[in-house]
């Protein structure tokens, strides 16, 4: 590594497109991390973030300017639920629609962890396998074995996702993490209980799950109407770009699509 004069990056031209999501929402060879509390629907959430990436120019849960330029390979670790019910999730989404030829699924394994030597191999293979752009990885609590409330474990969980971008350079590879809340929310982070249970403080853990992604997503229940599964309110934290103004609410329908509403 070398030092560069600021004047050089100054007449450097910016990359046309450093976004697997625009407005800094994914950034290439990035970490996006998304959650709430337990049985929100963080599933559901980043089945159809995945979906969305494998598909071209269209808008992230149809939210207006969080456009995805082009379809990627995405590879989805599932690492809750086990192969049966994620198999039934798949089979009720997908009964009237053709899946993704570019979806990739690995379900949960013992072996299947990122901060062993053999799971590290493992997970690496698969991203050989695949070729994918984008790793989605459900939850993350699940796949590691140090501990999630030392900032030592997860700063060495973040450097090896640093690496493996760095190893498969040509992917431009990127990552999507589901995590949970602390229970219950920090509601002394702000005055506003909308706000408090937004927080992306409210993350389970060690202070590095705050620090280290580049974009936070943070989910609260919200009363679903009619025809709608589950309604989140949903904050952002966008470290890359400006931050959405509001929180934007999604709503889950039948048979699990998730999409932006009023």
């Amino acid at each position: 590594m070398q030092a560069e004069l600021i004047g050089n990056l100054h007449k450097e031209k910016l990359p046309p497109d450093p976004w697997w999501i625009e407005k800094g929402i994914l950034p290439k060879r990035g970490v996006l991390l998304l959650g709430g509390e337990a049985k929100i629907g963080k599933t559901f959430c980043m089945m159809e973030l995945a979906r969305d990436l494998t598909k071209a120019d269209r808008a992230l849960w149809g939210v207006p300017g969080l456009r995805i330029p082009a379809p990627l390979t995405v590879l989805y670790l599932e690492q809750e639920i086990g192969r049966f019910a994620f198999m039934k999730r798949i089979h009720e989404r997908y009964a009237t629609e053709k899946p993704p030829d570019n979806f990739w699924v690995a379900t949960r394994t013992a072996e299947m962890v990122i901060d062993t030597p053999q799971g590290k191999e493992i997970v690496a293979g698969l991203i050989e396998q695949t070729q994918a752009n984008v790793v989605c990885i459900d939850p993350i609590s699940q796949a590691i074995v140090g501990d999630e409330n030392s900032n030592n474990d997860i700063k060495h969980l973040f450097k090896y996702l640093k690496q493996l971008t760095e190893k498969f350079d040509h992917l431009q590879l990127s990552f999507v993490l589901a995590h949970h809340y602390s229970k219950p929310p920090k509601s002394t982070r702000y005055d506003d209980d909308i706000l408090s249970e937004l927080s992306p403080y409210n993350f389970r853990g060690a202070a590095k799950w705050f620090d280290a992604p580049d974009t936070l997503i943070t989910m609260r229940f919200n009363k679903p109407r009619d025809k709608e599964w589950k309604r989140l309110e949903t904050g952002w934290m966008v470290r890359q770009d400006s931050s959405p103004e509001k929180p934007i609410i999604l709503a889950v329908k039948e048979p699990g699509r998730v999409e932006k509403v009023d």
